[in-house]
């Protein structure tokens, strides 16, 4: 039992100090741990043998053999004992020499550990101190050359401001003129309207005069054409009565062929004369229709159109004059072949 609790305080000691000195690095638990197995194994194997030994020596006890062979097996326990705590003595020796040995390792690692931390963080912050100085350097020349580019964009926006300014000025000065020049128009175009509706006024009677000579001269020129076709039938009956004549009359002479063929030819005449005046007076129609479609229009002139209506007027009796004297011979010729 004793032996047993020297053990357990050396191991206790081994661990208690191999922990602590592992704790700061890796590689130094590693060590510690491959040290302590082995050690630890070899006390594994010797307390396996003494648990051997009690359990044959509890056997024994049960089974009720001879004192003898108790005896004999008690002095074999007894000096198997002294042995083992020989040998256990040993190792707990060379377990307290490999701790403190691995103590010793464990210190001089963590003080090398230590250096070259230091000499780490050094290094590093000399070079963060480098990198910063280098960086606030390169920031500093950004930051002046940010500044004077932005000295150069307001003085250059002062610049354009004033021109700006400038150019509002022009432009305001150009919108007083525009609008003395708009009052200006408004004043010219009241007067306009003023003629405008004057004009209209004029334009109003204009057409309205000449629909009423239009409808005077489509009452004449109707009278006209009523007369000559009155004529025309008369005219008519007299050709056939003297057709019915010459008819009976096949003895007539040659004098009277003659006769009748000039009275057909002057009728004919006749014929194409009536169709010229008709077409003149569907022109006339039309006309007049253009001037009632251009009753908008300012370029009709009043005396023109009288002129016109007074030309059509006299050319329609000079026409329907010389139908009456064609008509007139035709029927003194008749007669005087007659009698």
């Amino acid at each position: 039992m004793s032996l047993k609790k020297r053990l357990s305080k050396t191991s206790r000691r081994s661990s208690s100090g191999v922990g602590a000195a592992s704790a700061p690095t890796l590689a130094s638990e590693a060590t510690a741990r491959a040290v302590t197995r082995s050690e630890f194994q070899e006390l594994v194997a010797a307390v396996s043998q003494l648990k051997q030994q009690t359990q044959r020596q509890l056997s024994v006890e049960n089974g009720r053999t001879e004192e003898a062979q108790v005896g004999s097996e008690l002095q074999v326990f007894a000096a198997a004992v002294a042995s083992n705590k020989s040998a256990l003595g040993k190792v707990a020796e060379l377990v307290l020499e490999k701790t403190s040995e691995l103590q010793e390792r464990v210190a001089t690692q963590l003080q090398q550990f230590q250096v070259e931390s230091n000499k780490r963080l050094t290094d590093k912050t000399s070079e963060l101190q480098e990198r910063v100085a280098t960086q606030l350097q390169q920031f500093q020349v950004e930051s002046n050359k940010r500044l004077t580019d932005v000295a150069l964009a307001i003085e250059r926006l002062e610049f354009r401001f004033k021109h700006h300014i400038r150019d509002c000025q022009t432009v305001a000065e150009q919108v007083d003129v525009q609008r003395e020049a708009l009052a200006h128009v408004k004043t010219q175009l009241g007067q306009t309207q003023l003629l405008v509706d004057q004009q209209r006024d004029d334009q109003r009677a204009f057409v309205e005069t000449v629909q009423y000579t239009s409808k005077a001269c489509e009452d004449k020129v109707a009278a006209a054409t009523a007369s000559s076709a009155k004529s025309l039938e008369a005219f008519q009956q007299r050709v056939i009565a003297f057709v019915k004549g010459v008819e009976t009359s096949t003895r007539a002479s040659k004098r009277q062929k003659n006769i009748l063929h000039q009275c057909l030819d002057e009728q004919v005449k006749l014929g194409q004369l009536l169709g010229e005046a008709d077409a003149r007076c569907s022109r006339i129609e039309s006309y007049c229709e253009e001037l009632q479609r251009k009753r908008d229009e300012r370029h009709v002139d009043r005396d023109c159109v009288m002129q016109i209506v007074e030309r059509t007027e006299r050319s329609l009796k000079q026409r329907v004059e010389a139908v009456l004297e064609l008509v007139h011979l035709c029927v003194q010729a008749s007669s005087s072949s007659s009698v």
